[in-house]
């Protein structure tokens, strides 16, 4: 029997070939769906600024084999941006581009970003206003305490000038008492709120005045009427 002769082929380098032809399980197949459909779902994050939000964009969109791929990118940052603010501007002047609104979009957040550092700065300094405040009046209460509490009663008894209310709850010492000023009953003379009259303070002065000194008084108080 004839012995069959085997060709010859040479050896196959994967690592070289693998740019051109290379095995099939090499080059798999995009699923260009599945792109679009990453691309769909990407939103907005929290805390990513617009320029980082289109910049993720535009890595998605780059296998989705859009047509216009800048209008399907405005169009995802309409729907899916975190600022209510600029998709309204953005749907009331839809002949804007994606240039102009990516523009748009940076202005409103510099005014958002200072006037949160604004909002901040005010937030603070009345915060400090009020732990200010609280803490004066904080201690002007216990100040006010202490005054109180270290001040001694003021409270006199009207009818014979002692301490009231007295001690032990003992009756006042001018009960039944005669005042020495208006003779009257029931207080001191030291507390006594009476006045004498002309008349009577006259006749006290006359009972220690001689014969002579009450006629010259008498003379004077003639000539005067």
């Amino acid at each position: 029997m004839d012995q069959l002769s085997i060709p010859i082929f040479p050896a196959f380098d994967a690592e070289v070939d693998k740019s051109t032809v290379g095995p099939r399980w090499d080059r798999p197949r995009k699923n260009t769906q599945m792109e679009i459909y990453t691309f769909r779902n990407c939103k907005q994050k929290q805390g990513q600024t617009l320029d980082e939000y289109l910049t993720e964009l535009r890595k998605f969109a780059k296998h989705c084999e859009f047509t216009n791929t800048d209008k399907e990118i405005l169009s995802q940052i309409i729907q899916s941006c975190r600022s209510n603010q600029l998709r309204r501007r953005a749907l009331r002047e839809p002949d804007k581009g994606l240039e102009d609104i990516i523009q748009l979009g940076r202005s409103l957040e510099l005014s958002d970003s200072q006037a949160q550092a604004m909002e901040r700065h005010v937030d603070q300094t009345v915060n400090k206003l009020h732990v200010r405040s609280s803490r004066q009046s904080s201690g002007a209460s216990r100040g006010g305490k202490r005054y109180q509490s270290t001040r001694k009663p003021d409270k006199h008894c009207w009818k014979c000038g002692g301490v009231f209310p007295h001690k032990g709850d003992k009756p006042c010492p001018a009960h039944n008492q005669k005042c020495h000023k208006c003779q009257k009953m029931g207080h001191f003379k030291s507390v006594c709120r009476s006045k004498k009259d002309t008349k009577v303070r006259m006749k006290e002065k006359v009972q220690f005045m001689t014969q002579h000194e009450v006629t010259v008084m008498i003379t004077v108080m003639e000539s005067k009427l």
